[in-house]
């Protein structure tokens, strides 16, 4: 067999599968480069993405479309798609960081004038404690001169008394004890009044008494030093002031002294002082007085009135130094004044003079209670003299009658006792609260009173007071206990 012609077909199917192995690889190569070239677009755009997101462009889009990005491979619709959400996840991040950041900002700056507010409360607190803390110190470094000042003069007239046999002078030295005791007790008195202020338990006791009569024992009291000082009281009384009220008689006396007392005290010698008594209004039986005591004295600076009724405190600390005083009196007026339902005021300017005034709430007595204290008042003059001459006479008047008398300090018991001795009454005594209830519970019937001391080792006279009032005894709910 001729071996030409199969070697002519051998070299023409050879050539014939190089041709078509070339064609599949150029249009591979061409494949290759189109694919490549799509590839590498859609990653310079993906690059060109991520770039504007690191500049902080968080609102690029991809260039591409479905189509185009349906011919190129998985992977990269996966690798957009992934960048797509995280783009989004970011862009969702940037919002809630930056309402984060508004909303934090506010409360930064609510929160910052906050602790502004409460750093000047803070410090303003401080100061009014430092303040309190000054006044209080200043306040003891008085009261324990004001208290030595009486006790030496009890103690030094005491020892002059004691040393002397000339009978004026010893009554001469009883004369300055006793008005150095008054004062000192005055000033313990303010002392327990303001600790029951501060502690809220200063108690008002309401009773009917005659208020023009109230004023004249009080007028009574300053009579000697206004004299002394040469001073002029004038005393006017409203026309429609009732002769009875319903009021606390002690406090309301209390306030009036105390502002007679500064208006005598910071007066000059041959100076005025006035007493004024009016009524404001009267709503059926509730009526408003007021009362104002004016003076011609050094008066009180503006600046000074701002403190004039706090605790501890008085107007010019040399004050205290020349005419004396605890600082209480004011702060106490005031508090009693706005326990009966008032409020209390001055008036003044340095060196003219000062008005202090208060106004209060009172009741009046109905007609009928009126008509009643007419029916067993005295018309008489010569029943009225001997009714006044009878108050005088108290010798033997409790004579038969049986006291107990509690009470821990026998100084205090041996006092009582001398200055019942007159009345004839007859004591027994017992130095706590214990003994009493024994004492008492012995012999019930025996006893017609009892005096007893609240403040007492052991058993004090409220605990002493309940078992008492508990014993099984007839009409003892009636039986008059003086705490």
């Amino acid at each position: 067999m001729p071996t030409a012609p199969l070697y002519a077909n051998a070299n023409k199917t050879m050539w014939h599968t190089i041709t078509a192995t070339l064609a599949a690889g150029l249009l591979l190569l061409v494949g290759i480069l189109f694919s490549t070239k799509r590839i590498v677009k859609i990653l310079k755009n993906l690059t060109e993405t991520a770039d504007k997101i690191a500049q902080g462009d968080y609102d690029v889009t991809f260039g591409e479309d479905s189509d185009q990005k349906a011919k190129v491979k998985n992977e990269i619709v996966l690798l957009e798609n992934s960048l797509k959400k995280m783009l989004l996840q970011l862009k969702l991040y940037i919002q809630e960081r930056k309402k984060f950041a508004d909303t934090l900002e506010q409360r930064i700056k609510k929160r910052t004038h906050e602790l502004s507010l409460v750093t000047e409360e803070a410090e303003t607190a401080k100061k009014k404690a430092e303040s309190a803390n000054r006044a209080k110190s200043e306040f003891l470094a008085r009261m324990s001169h004001e208290i030595r000042t009486p006790i030496n003069a009890i103690t030094g007239m005491a020892n002059i008394g004691l040393s002397t046999k000339n009978i004026e002078k010893k009554d001469y030295c009883l004369e300055k004890i006793n008005a150095a005791s008054y004062h000192l007790l005055g000033i313990i008195n303010d002392i327990l009044d303001m600790s029951k202020i501060e502690a809220n338990k200063l108690e008002l006791f309401y009773g009917e008494f005659d208020l023009v009569k109230t004023l004249s024992n009080i007028i009574a009291v300053f009579k000697i030093k206004i004299d002394e000082k040469k001073q002029k009281l004038n005393v006017q009384i409203g026309n429609d002031i009732p002769k009875y009220i319903i009021s606390d008689e002690q406090r309301l006396s209390q306030v009036i002294f105390n502002l007679l007392s500064n208006a005598t005290k910071f007066t000059p010698e041959n100076g005025n002082i006035e007493l004024l008594v009016n009524k404001e209004n009267q709503e059926n039986d509730a009526i408003y007085l007021k009362i104002e005591v004016k003076d011609s004295g050094i008066g009180v600076s503006k600046e000074q009135q701002k403190i004039l009724f706090q605790s501890f405190q008085q107007a010019d600390s040399s004050i205290s130094r020349k005419f004396g005083g605890t600082g209480l009196g004011l702060a106490i007026s005031k508090r009693i004044v706005e326990l009966l339902g008032g409020d209390i005021w001055i008036d003044s300017g340095k060196g003219q003079g000062a008005t202090f005034g208060f106004r209060f709430k009172a009741k009046i007595l109905s007609k009928k209670a009126k008509d009643i204290i007419r029916d067993i008042s005295f018309t008489d003059k010569e029943q009225s003299r001997k009714y006044s001459d009878s108050e005088q006479k108290i010798e033997g008047i409790f004579t038969g009658k049986q006291l107990l008398l509690v009470e821990d300090m026998p100084i205090n018991r041996e006092i009582l006792i001398s200055l019942l001795e007159v009345t004839g009454i007859i004591i027994t005594s017992a130095e706590d609260g214990m003994k009493a209830v024994e004492t008492f519970s012995a012999e019930p019937e025996k006893y017609d009173i009892i005096f007893m001391d609240v403040q007492m080792p052991g058993m004090d006279g409220y605990e002493a007071t309940r078992k008492i009032r508990s014993l099984h005894i007839r009409n003892l709910k009636r039986f008059p206990l003086s705490l």
